[in-house]
């Protein structure tokens, strides 16, 4: 496969798909993951499977990327890229990719979302040329995402939003909209308040505070075993201390004082009867670590449970637009599938190349099962009645996985005849209106698990 070129295999297989189905591009879902291999694979190819960011937590394997972008869950591009290729390059190369993609199939503009990795000057310079819209986060790293979240705490006009999925447990959202500037071009940006991430991270600042006692007990101890020889230094080290840990949750006390110390003679052997020792003035840095701020506290805490989305869409709902962005659910559990040792077992091939068109082979089977997976949902949206499923689970809003479990005990039994043809039967057992009805949701006709091959094969 790979001498056909397996990259263009799969754009022509995606896009007779895309057409065929009917697949709304107007939301593209974009991101990237990791899959790790062991092994040397030293060998020269097209793909490079080396060290990079593993997504798998495993820095010590070798890896090559997926790239991945789904329209309505559903595969519309995708790449089997190096191990280490950056984020940021993969989606300045798709942009201009799906830039040429929707401009045959699409007659209004397209929003493409992904992490906070798109944010780059380049890229935004890209998403402005090819007129795309865009939602991301803002990444942490980038001092304007620290304005915001000062100016929203300051502003406190908080927007409540609520949940926006139906399920029982789902977080709970507020937020904050402003404009403002990023490479000399403006956009909208929300600051969200996440009841989600407000209890993940209480759980990751009390970890932290306790490292940060401890550093601070450890740095503490340092100085004070450090002697001046005059007051000024002292006293500039006690500034550059406080200064340096001014962030800290926990609160910091520090002075200095004089203490008396021995001056040290040069003298071998034992001191002589009656002598006199002179003493000398040394300064020190005595600290002490207190207990934690509330103040500072709660400030970090509230920092830490929100997050900044920005777009170039100026008429877009602003709920909407978190809407869309949690939307990146759908490529994340395309990953899932990619990644299930019971699909995707150990690669077991030896060369780069092989393996470049493995990973669009599996690629292609992950485009197949999300089609049947919306075809599903689709069929099932019509339907006021739930699906049965294994477990005796019921669902309006099946995954292809738990529909293809269905089917996985079934059993046809193969019976030749006297004239030389086969004759296939499903036993009884299995002939149940359940499974006739999950085999129509899916828009499969029945009869073709009994029908010989080539039957199936003119029919198709």
């Amino acid at each position: 496969m790979y001498e056909a070129n397996p990259q263009h295999v799969f754009d022509m297989v995606s896009t007779v798909s895309v057409v065929r189905h009917g697949i709304d591009l107007r939301h593209l879902h974009s991101d990237t993951t990791s899959q790790s291999v062991y092994g040397a694979y030293e060998g020269e190819g097209e793909l490079s499977i080396t060290y990079g960011y593993s997504k798998d937590g495993r820095p010590d394997l070798k890896q090559f990327l997926y790239g991945l972008v789904v329209a309505e869950g559903v595969p519309v591009a995708g790449k089997v890229m190096n191990g280490n290729q950056s984020d940021k390059t993969w989606n300045r190369d798709v942009i201009d990719e799906l830039a040429g993609l929707v401009a045959h199939h699409v007659s209004q503009k397209v929003m493409y979302i992904a992490d906070s990795a798109l944010v780059t000057f380049e890229n935004l310079k890209r998403l402005h040329d090819v007129q795309m819209l865009f939602v991301t986060r803002l990444p942490g790293t980038y001092q304007l995402t620290k304005t915001l979240k000062l100016a929203a705490e300051q502003a406190n006009d908080w927007t409540n939003v609520g949940a926006i999925s139906d399920k029982p447990d789902a977080a709970t959202y507020r937020l904050w909209e402003t404009t403002d500037e990023l490479d000399g071009r403006t956009y909208r940006f929300f600051v969200i308040h996440s009841s989600s991430l407000a209890g993940q991270k209480a759980g990751m600042l009390e970890r932290q505070a306790k490292r940060e006692k401890e550093a601070l007990e450890k740095a503490a101890t340092k100085l004070q075993k450090h002697l001046y020889a005059c007051e000024a230094d002292a006293q500039a080290a006690r500034a550059e201390f406080l200064s340096a840990y001014a962030t800290a949750l926990h609160s910091l006390s520090a002075n200095v004082v004089a203490i008396q110390q021995e001056k040290t003679t040069r003298g071998r052997g034992r001191r002589p009867a009656g002598f006199v020792p002179e003493y000398e003035t040394k300064w020190q840095v005595c600290v002490t670590v207190g207990d934690i701020d509330k103040a500072r506290l709660a400030a970090a805490q509230r920092k830490e449970e929100t997050f900044i989305l920005m777009t170039n869409d100026t008429t877009e709902d602003a709920v909407e637009i978190l809407r869309r962005y949690k939307g990146q659910i759908t490529v994340e559990n395309r990953f899932r599938w990619l990644k299930d040792p019971a699909v995707v077992d150990q690669i077991w091939l030896k060369t780069p190349n092989r393996i470049m068109a493995l990973g669009y082979v599996f690629l292609i089977g992950l485009l197949i099962y999300s089609l049947l997976e919306r075809r599903l949902r689709q069929n099932m949206a019509r339907e006021t009645k739930p699906i049965r499923l294994p477990g005796n689970r019921l669902s309006k809003s099946p995954t292809a996985a738990s529909f293809m479990q269905l089917f996985s005990d079934v059993v046809i039994l193969i019976n030749p005849q006297t004239d030389g043809t086969v004759r296939r039967v499903m036993p009884r057992r299995f002939d149940t209106p359940e499974l006739r009805r999950a085999a129509a949701l899916a828009g499969i006709e029945f009869t073709r698990f009994t029908l010989p091959p080539e039957v199936q094969h003119c029919n198709s």
